[in-house]
């Protein structure tokens, strides 16, 4: 639960119930243009004056008429993907509008959403990762050989992932250490397993770590006239698909100290029934 001083006024409050809601929005992967007009509606509803302008590291929140505003800063990382928090944070906005919740209902629901523990636990998310990248390898028309080699790197990934996701410091370099991991075990394995097409198993294991949402979000606040996000967004995306190609080239050097068996390219074909299983 929140601490609300005692000292504060009811615009005060109302304030910091708008800070709070466009930073929990923000986190959780609401685009620009829905974040500032749903900002926008709050305050209105509140009987506040001002405006809201965000942007992937920053939300600015002034309030007031133009002469007297008094502007509030929040520095915020580039969002995550949380979609069950992020419906949840829409329908407290929706409330709030339709008049059906207070400012100190929204600040402790607004707490509580973020304080709700994740709905899987490691193994699910693991074992996600591993079944997301073998459906994607039959899409790929890859054969027996490539999904399993792709089921196996795409469970040691989603460990990975767990393992640097509780230190931020490791989370910044997920993405080239997972396209090493991927790339080198695949030429491994390749050693045993032939034929084995390399590129079908190294590509498929990184599917869960490609930005598409992150893409998708930046090319419609392109599309909305929100150009500073969008490029900022589609960056940050462009960077993470650098970093993935950078960690499977690097990955694939291992092939230099193996036999020259290592890649190969052929694919045994399964029926074509199992794309629609997949």
């Amino acid at each position: 639960m929140p601490e609300i001083p005692p000292g504060l006024v009811d615009g005060d409050m109302r304030v910091a119930f708008i800070v709070k809601l466009g930073q929990a929005l923000h986190r959780y992967g609401t685009p620009t243009h829905r974040l500032e007009h749903g900002m926008d509606l709050v305050m209105r509803k509140l009987g506040l004056a001002g405006q809201f302008f965000a942007t992937p590291t920053g939300i600015f929140a002034s309030f007031g008429p133009p002469e007297e505003q008094r502007t509030a800063l929040i520095r915020v990382e580039p969002s995550e993907s949380d979609l069950e928090k992020l419906a949840r944070l829409d329908e407290l906005v929706n409330q709030v509008i339709r008049g059906e919740m207070t400012v100190t209902q929204g600040l402790y629901r607004i707490e509580a959403i973020i304080a709700t523990r994740d709905r899987y636990g490691p193994l699910m998310s693991t074992f996600c990762f591993a079944l997301g990248s073998v459906m994607f390898a039959r899409f790929l028309g890859g054969g027996w050989r490539e999904l399993l080699v792709t089921g196996l790197i795409g469970t040691l990934l989603g460990g990975l992932a767990i393992v640097m996701g509780r230190r931020e410091n490791t989370l910044r370099v997920l993405e080239p250490v997972a396209g090493v991991v991927s790339a080198a075990t695949a030429v491994v394995l390749a050693q045993w397993l032939h034929p084995l097409s390399i590129y079908i198993a190294t590509l498929s294991s990184l599917i869960v770590l490609v930005p598409g949402l992150t893409v998708t979000i930046a090319i419609r606040e392109l599309a909305t006239r929100n150009l500073v996000a969008g490029t900022a967004r589609l960056t940050g995306a462009v960077l993470v698909f650098f970093q993935l190609g950078f960690g499977v080239a690097l990955g694939w050097q291992v092939a230099r100290v193996l036999p020259t068996g290592a890649l190969f390219t052929a694919v045994e074909p399964l029926p074509s029934w199992t794309v629609g299983l997949a």
